[in-house]
């Protein structure tokens, strides 16, 4: 079993999933998902968190921790988590993880970042410099859109990601979040307080809240809708149609705002990530 870290900003989401042939037009089978703090532990405090959710789950680790979840956990034939596969924006984090996914698989884990095989053109100046999570959450939005597509990720950052018909990523908008701009506003207005992020009611908000709510969270989604009418624009041959992909912790939050149709996929950014590592593995070396 594959077990793949998204590590971003604020928490590191994972997921557990059964091997997959990159070769079929199959969605990686997801066995289990949790969510974690993103703070900064040790790999050996790391290791007892995961230990946790994985005996919740009944999945065994294949690295030095296997006994001790085989004598405890219950569950007679416990999955074993032998990979893994890390896409992370949060440098600090990257190595401990990874030290982390060694003791709990006894393999190296495959670090998305520049030099592994995709599947796809990266058309920008410095690939390099491209985020794990775009590329991640390109390669998933492969298993449910044909080009050209955009993708959405709205959480601490909100970015469009466009994808046109050669399979050529073409660059990226990256846009304050949600949050970072609620904050942002009503850290600097002593009279102005945080709201839920709900949709407006009403374009002309009729109290403080309402009146934040339709600038911040109305104007987001104007946001985001006028720069996919501009990718459309510029990018788009005639009679062309683009297919549009949405995820984050707060797509849910935007999406009934906008005017345009996205598809939602929750954990896109790490069915991503277990496409990369299975296109990968027959071309890493062995450690």
């Amino acid at each position: 079993m594959i077990l793949a870290v998204d590590i971003g900003n604020s928490s590191i989401s994972c997921g557990i999933f059964d091997e997959f042939d990159p070769s079929s037009d199959q969605i990686p089978d997801c066995r289990c998902r949790f969510k974690i703090a993103a703070k900064p532990l040790s790999a050996d405090e790391y290791v007892l968190l995961f230990l946790q959710f994985l005996q919740l789950h009944h999945i065994s680790p294949a690295g030095s921790f296997s006994a001790y979840i085989q004598e405890s956990c219950s569950h007679a034939e416990a999955d074993t988590l032998r990979c893994c596969v890390i896409a992370s924006v949060v440098p600090a984090l990257t190595d401990i993880i990874a030290r982390t996914a060694v003791m709990l698989t006894g393999s190296q884990p495959l670090i998305i970042g520049s030099g592994i095989r995709t599947g796809f053109g990266i058309r920008i100046r410095n690939p390099e410099q491209l985020g794990a999570d775009i590329v991640a959450n390109t390669s998933g939005a492969m298993l449910y859109a044909k080009t050209p597509f955009a993708v959405l990720d709205v959480g601490t950052a909100t970015t469009i990601t466009y994808v046109d018909n050669h399979k050529d990523l073409l660059g990226t908008i990256i846009i304050p979040g949600l949050m970072v701009s609620l904050s942002a506003l009503t850290d600097s207005a002593a009279l102005l307080t945080t709201v839920p992020l709900e949709k407006p009611q009403e374009l002309l908000g009729k109290s403080t809240g309402e009146s934040i709510r339709s600038g911040v969270i109305g104007g987001h989604a104007l946001m985001i809708d006028g720069f996919l009418r501009n990718i459309r624009e510029q990018y788009l041959h005639e009679g062309e149609k683009i297919e549009l992909i949405a995820t984050g912790g707060l797509a849910e939050a935007i999406l009934p705002c906008c005017r345009n149709k996205f598809r939602y996929i929750e954990n896109l950014t790490l069915l991503g990530a277990v496409r990369l590592y299975s296109q990968n593995q027959p071309f890493r070396k062995s450690n």
